[in-house]
């Protein structure tokens, strides 16, 4: 059951220490009190930064396990889970998200998770968090990035995998 790590690049590290100084900072002002005193207010200022920190941590890439034929994308907590029948293609591909546009999802707070769409790859769903670590997963019209940190090793576990 080979699993890997998820480590973030540079670019990662410091997308996510911006918005949580930011939404930190957020956070101090919305504790400043109003001049009406409204608590609803203050609730609604502190809240939302927090949920938007919670939020994107739920889904945070911590890491991959090929197991049973899936593949196992770790969260805090939760996995989620892609079938590896009908995987036609997995490569090696450093750089594969380069010109990248998000059109749903998380571009860079604890990772780069979601729908994305580029010249190269065309619309794919991307778990990753280091970009020079890219693993292209193709199913047919479905494509998938992720980043472990050993994407040779990572190609050649799938293939030994479908070999069997």
């Amino acid at each position: 059951m080979p699993t890997f790590s998820a480590p973030w690049d540079l670019r990662l590290k410091l997308v996510t220490g911006f918005f949580l100084v930011l939404l930190a900072a957020l956070i101090v002002v919305g504790l400043q009190p109003t001049p009406d005193g409204s608590a609803a207010w203050t609730t609604m200022k502190v809240g939302i930064p927090i949920a938007i920190i919670v939020g994107a941590a739920a889904f945070v890439v911590r890491g991959y396990t090929i197991r049973d034929g899936v593949l196992h994308i770790h969260r805090l907590g939760w996995d989620t889970t892609i079938d590896l029948t009908g995987l036609t293609d997995a490569e090696v591909y450093p750089g594969a998200t380069a010109g990248s546009i998000r059109t749903f999802g998380n571009g860079g707070l604890f990772g780069f998770i979601g729908r994305f769409r580029n010249s190269l790859l065309g619309p794919y769903r991307a778990y990753l968090t280091d970009a020079a670590r890219t693993v292209v997963l193709r199913f047919g019209e479905k494509t998938i990035v992720i980043s472990p940190h050993d994407p040779e090793a990572f190609v050649e576990a799938v293939q030994t995998r479908q070999a069997h």
